[in-house]
């Protein structure tokens, strides 16, 4: 087939042949959008290994139309793009330092991808991404550009030669929606300005602009930038018409207010929390960021103010770290789409009873909302809920068990390629409204079961680790973990703890890495350990697991954790064939995710 490449990044890029879109994987891509390739290979439905809480990448590409993927591909470009701008654009970002690379690369080109701890502190402030998604700062670029040449020309000229200033920031960061989106407004804008003699309103136009863009791509209505770019300014709209005739309450307050719950359910999407100052925050530090992305796109037109910019970005960083010991959050669980539209249908119904002064009704949608949001974002389940959870980490072990306020993991998983207390762990902690960790313990020092801690005791509150056999019993509020191997040779699967707890009801046997050895050892020591739900040794292989081992302890269930297509073969055929002949219900990670016990306790 041939077709044009439309969107491109390090790793893959999406080929558009007119008929549908494919996700093309290729490592160290350097195809630009606009190149034109003709390409073989095997069609196949987008099919992604994605670990608890990740970034959904399947339903990224889903909501920019893409349905499958092309695999083992043999690419020959026929007309390639002569501008490189994928190329610009790393040469442009490499004039600064780390620090600075991450601020302009997240702010003015909605890449995340970059490490620092001023990105860290802005992303808890939850600046970054709805600063980047809204495109408010090329918006403020432009009336920035226009009150300076308005010194010097015409009120028409000025506009149009702002958008011609931007153009090349344009075409760089092309196709990216919330740029293309505030140039062709602030362009119809002008139209309506001085051909149409402002015919149509603010909101006509919004909405005009709206509907242009999607009959040119439908897609776009499921994409953040388009939602929040629009949305915004109709909304701020809305409230200045609607607070012309309400003196009460300041515009900037009433607008600070609306915006807040506006952003709720993507804090909760972007973050798993809400930050109550964060809106105030947002307003106080939005100029630093406007400012930051004046100056980036000052750099980026050839103005030479690299080393400016990086004492800027060390300044931003301290501010930034000031503002985050005052940054109370509230945990939340992820909004589904059902919910999110139940949240918006509230919002739109709370201002449509208010423009009418419906204020009986009013009122009552205001107890009922906050009725439910109370209950939503504060954590009753806890104080009612025994839970124990094997989190899907891929290729590892971990488990995290809450009772009440109680909560401690056993083993953390652990990625060389990934670091999975940020991307996995931390996310899933803030989704179940876990605020801390009581305890974290590691059965042993393989890197697949402990190596995800050094991260998340750095960037999650863990007020004690333990990994020491001697500790044993533990005791931590009314449940008692006990250790059943005291193995100190060096062979680490040989040291591995093995352990017990009752929660939710049942009992949980959880034998980390330790071999058959370990077992018959365990069988001759211990005349019974009571066991409901075996967590089956050392990711199914058959090292572990031996028959006399699932008949001494007789679990109803079995919990494989284990990577999709791991190049271990876990688990393994015999040991599937142990549980089925034992009787035993098999569950695993790899296929059904992450796995939960739930019981309710009064």
């Amino acid at each position: 087939m041939t077709g044009i490449v439309i969107e491109t990044k390090d790793n893959y890029f999406i080929l558009n042949d007119g008929l549908e879109r494919y996700y093309v994987s290729q490592y160290d891509n350097e195809y630009e959008i606009g190149d034109i390739l003709r390409i073989k290979g095997k069609k196949e439905k987008l099919d992604f290994i994605r670990l608890e809480g990740e970034f959904d990448f399947k339903k990224y590409l889903n909501n920019k139309g893409v349905e499958f993927s092309l695999i083992n591909t043999k690419n020959q470009p026929i007309i390639s793009n002569p501008l490189k701008l994928f190329k610009l654009r790393k040469q442009f970002l490499s004039r600064f330092d780390d620090r600075s690379k991450s601020l302009i690369a997240s702010i003015l080109f909605s890449d995340h991808s970059f490490d620092s701890k001023a990105l860290d502190f802005a992303e808890s402030l939850h600046l970054t991404r709805l600063v980047s998604a809204s495109g408010l700062y090329v918006y403020f670029f432009l009336s920035f550009i226009e009150f300076f040449l308005s010194y010097r020309l015409k009120d028409k000229h000025a506009k149009i030669f702002s958008l011609i200033i931007l153009s090349p920031y344009l075409i760089f960061t092309f196709p990216r929606f919330s740029v293309i989106k505030i140039c062709f407004v602030y362009l119809f804008r002008i139209i309506n300005k001085f051909v149409l003699k402002k015919k149509l309103s603010n909101i006509g136009l919004l909405s005009l602009s709206g509907i242009f863009f999607l009959l040119i791509d439908y897609h776009l209505v499921y994409q953040d930038s388009f939602i929040l770019g629009f949305s915004i300014p109709i909304l701020l709209n809305f409230i200045n018409e609607f607070n012309r005739f309400k003196k009460r309450i300041p515009k900037r307050i009433y607008g600070m207010i609306s915006l807040f719950f506006f952003f709720v359910p993507f804090e909760v999407k972007f973050f798993n929390e809400i930050a109550p100052l964060s809106m105030i925050y947002q307003l106080v530090l939005s100029p630093l960021f406007f400012i930051y992305a004046l100056l980036g796109m000052t750099s980026f037109i050839g103005v030479p103010i690299e080393g400016f910019i990086n004492l800027y970005s060390l300044l931003i960083e301290n501010i930034l770290k000031g503002f985050n010991y005052i940054n109370p959050k509230i945990y939340a669980p992820t909004l589904g789409d059902y919910y999110t539209f139940i949240y918006y249908l509230f919002y739109f119904l709370y201002y449509f009873l208010k423009a009418f002064n419906l204020h009986p009704h009013r009122y009552n949608l205001t107890l009922l909302v906050s009725i439910l949001f109370i209950y939503y974002f504060s954590p009753i389940n806890h104080y009612i809920k025994e839970e124990v959870y094997f989190i899907n980490v891929g290729q590892g072990d971990c488990c995290l068990v809450r009772k009440g306020e109680l909560a401690f993991m056993i083993d953390t998983g652990g990625n060389v390629k990934k670091d999975i207390a940020k991307n996995v762990l931390i996310p899933f902690l803030k989704n179940r409204q876990i605020y801390d960790l009581d305890l974290v313990i590691t059965t042993h020092d393989d890197y697949d079961h402990m190596g995800a801690l050094d991260s998340l005791i750095k960037n999650y509150p863990v007020r004690s680790y333990i990994n020491n056999q001697e500790d044993f019993p533990i005791k931590i509020g009314n449940v008692e973990i006990k250790n059943y191997n005291y193995h100190t040779e060096e062979d680490k699967n040989a040291c591995s703890l093995v352990m017990s707890f009752k929660m939710a009801g049942l009992d949980f046997v959880i034998t980390g890495d330790a071999p058959i050895m370990v077992e018959k050892e365990i069988m001759a020591n211990y005349d019974h350990i009571p066991c409901d739900i075996l967590k089956v040794g050392h990711h199914g292989s058959n090292t572990s697991s031996c028959d006399e081992f699932i008949k001494y302890l007789s679990p109803k269930e079995a919990v494989i954790s284990c990577g999709v297509n791991n190049s271990y073969g876990h688990p393994h055929e015999e040991v599937l064939r142990i549980l089925r002949k034992n009787n035993v219900k098999i569950k695993r990670t790899d296929i059904l995710g992450t796995i939960s016990y739930v019981s309710f306790s009064l």
